[in-house]
């Protein structure tokens, strides 16, 4: 009778020890996630679809700008940003200025460390506490991606 098991090593996690070490580990597929249902993506079987390695960190950079930091018991407390404090400011170039930062920092707290730099912001404030931020983010092995996130409202 054939082995039910495998016996090669099927492992495709990443070592504790790559991660402790601040090493990049480069990117990892994961499972494609539709914007516009707000469900992952299916195929005509129902079977979850796969996104390739910079297409899922690109979605992960989404999934980290769209959510507000400390709201979600799921996420460390460096996952999002803290848009509460932004929205505070009343001056509208110290929001810019501290919503920068906090972009930053939540995706450089990627960790895969994935994220080598942003940089390019642009916003467009459609309400007092709403903004519609662009931001080009650059990667490891030079990977870029540009992206634009509604904040706030």
């Amino acid at each position: 009778m054939a082995n039910l098991f495998p016996t090669e090593n099927v492992n495709n996690s990443v070592p504790l020890d790559d991660i402790k070490q601040n090493i990049p580990v480069g990117y990892k597929q994961s499972i494609n996630f539709d914007d516009k249902s707000g469900d992952f993506s299916r195929n005509g079987q129902y079977r979850a679809i796969t996104a390739a390695g910079v297409e899922a960190w690109k979605q992960w950079c989404m999934n980290c700008l769209e959510t507000e930091r400390y709201s979600k018991s799921s996420y460390s407390t460096d996952f999002g940003i803290n848009t509460k404090l932004v929205f505070k400011l009343q001056d509208k170039s110290a929001r810019e200025i501290l919503l920068q930062k906090e972009i930053t920092e939540a995706l450089k707290a990627d960790d895969y460390k994935r994220t080598v730099a942003v940089s390019d912001f642009k916003f467009n404030w459609f309400a007092p506490d709403a903004v519609e931020v662009s931001m080009k983010i650059l990667g490891i092995e030079n990977a870029s991606i540009d992206i634009t996130a509604r904040l706030g409202g």
